[in-house]
């Protein structure tokens, strides 16, 4: 029996990019790692997540663009603070992301942790308490995935209510975006 093989992935300065002494002129830093990453056979590329504790360039905004200028690597979070997010927003781009790179779209989320100072201004900012990030994230990774399917959603919840929602476009994986 074969063993599985392994597959490595880089995670794109994002958050190094905007840490410089002064303020980026571009992210074309950040693309050309990505591509340099799929030239020398690498299976992957990441992002990381923050709004405003740990300032980087928005994720999914970025991993649009790196997919404009890759063609094979898979795109990745690492990881996505989906509970900041509306899920409705949320839900329509990563489907738009996965339409762009063709399929490549990964997503790893995360209810976040720590909660320094920092932290705590950022979920504040975001509108969204910390002690219910699990269960809104529970409720966003649920509407995202019902709206990926194509048909009407409702949903009621505890922290939002959708009633007859449909999305395009779709994501292009089946079953949607892992």
């Amino acid at each position: 029996m074969a063993s599985p093989k392994v597959k490595l992935g880089i995670l794109l300065p994002t958050r190094g990019l905007l840490l410089g002494e002064t303020a980026p002129e571009s992210a074309d830093r950040v693309l050309d790692m990505a591509r340099r990453a799929e030239d020398a056979g690498l299976d992957s590329v990441w992002v990381g997540d923050s709004l405003i504790a740990k300032p980087r360039l928005e994720p999914l905004s970025t991993l649009a663009a790196v997919a404009a200028c890759t063609k094979r690597v898979r795109l990745g979070t690492a990881v996505l603070l989906a509970a900041l997010r509306h899920p409705v927003l949320l839900a329509q781009t990563m489907a738009t992301v996965d339409l762009i790179s063709r399929g490549r779209l990964l997503i790893a989320t995360g209810v976040g942790g720590a909660f320094n100072d920092e932290q705590r201004a950022e979920w504040r900012a975001a509108g969204v308490s910390p002690s219910r990030r699990a269960s809104r994230l529970e409720e966003v990774l649920e509407i995202v995935k019902g709206l990926g399917s194509g048909q009407p959603l409702d949903f009621s919840g505890r922290h939002f209510d959708l009633e007859k929602v449909s999305m395009e476009p779709l994501p292009i994986q089946a079953g949607g975006v892992p």
